[in-house]
């Protein structure tokens, strides 16, 4: 059990912790918008699945990793218009339809994968950038400064969503058409148009998660990897803290970073079951319980400014 704690596996805890975050991260973020506007898009997984797929065959194809996440983001695009042709103007239940979404991705990925890849090949992934003088710094510059470029965008996403919602037009009309539709559109607000535009970029973002998230592991994501991530079931579980970027950020690094702890656990006590056990639960647990700490008491004050 020591050999968990070495300075060694720490670091690589948390440096591997940030990388697979970052795809969780986009299309969380992605999500965010949507959900904002007041459309739950329950099919992200499926878009993902779909991206990865996508990302991953363009770039055995073509050699070219930022080709491979172009064309993870073009499918994102279009599996985010139709969703939001079906929720904004069919106006079909959101839960079902983006069920349907995630089945769609979920059959459609695989079915691709078996006719025109079939057996898996490893593939080129995003060269690292070193960042100049920290990322020699002693621990924290192994941790923190020596990543792909896509994972310093995905964090610059984040500070960046933040001003969009909150200090531009875009962004206050995003809120506005989430919390009272019917008064933003008393004002001139288009609601069908800001949700499609919502849907849309989470959509976008998803299908760049999902290239991102096959190109940075250097081969095709299979379906249980992707789902057992971003199923449908985890999305309702989470859908109170999407509305706040801390706690998306603090609940993915705690699941990402858990997430490698739990594959190095496993392989040190693949022999005893009641560590594979704990191994297993781990990542979900510290995740439920950063947010618990984060937002216990937001909707404890709010429980309660509702009863008085």
């Amino acid at each position: 059990m020591s050999e968990l704690f070495t300075q060694a596996v720490i670091i690589a805890m948390v440096a591997s912790g940030i990388r697979l975050a970052v795809p969780l991260l986009i299309a969380s973020l992605g999500e965010m918008y949507g959900q904002r506007s007041g459309v739950l898009n329950l099919g992200v997984d499926g878009i993902m699945l779909l991206g990865a797929f996508t990302g991953y065959y363009a770039v055995l194809k073509s050699g070219n990793v930022w080709f491979g996440l172009l064309m993870g983001m073009l499918v994102g695009v279009a599996l985010g218009v139709a969703s939001a042709v079906i929720a904004v103007t069919l106006k079909a239940e959101q839960g079902i339809s983006g069920i349907g979404v995630y089945l769609f991705g979920l059959g459609m990925s695989d079915l691709l994968f078996q006719k025109l890849v079939g057996t898996p090949v490893p593939i080129k992934s995003f060269p690292d950038v070193h960042i100049p003088l920290l990322a020699d710094i002693p621990i924290v510059g192994g941790m923190l400064f020596q990543h792909s470029l896509v994972v310093y965008l995905a964090f610059l996403a984040v500070p960046l969503s933040m001003f969009i919602l909150n200090r531009t037009t875009f962004g206050l009309n995003v809120r506005a058409v989430g919390q009272n539709p019917e008064s933003a559109d008393s004002l001139g607000v288009s609601v069908a148009r800001v949700r499609y535009a919502t849907v849309i970029i989470g959509g976008t973002l998803a299908g760049t998660a999902g290239a991102a998230l096959a190109i940075e592991s250097h081969r095709h994501i299979r379906i249980d990897v992707v789902a057992a991530c971003m199923r449908p079931e985890g999305i309702r579980l989470i859908r109170p803290p999407l509305y706040l970027i801390s706690a998306v950020v603090c609940a993915i690094m705690t699941w990402a970073a858990m997430r490698f702890w739990y594959d190095d656990w496993q392989y040190v006590a693949e022999h005893e079951r009641w560590s594979s056990i704990l191994a297993l639960i781990t990542p979900f647990g510290f995740s439920l319980l950063t947010l618990h700490f984060l937002l216990g008491g937001l909707f404890m004050g709010t429980a309660s400014d509702s009863q008085t």
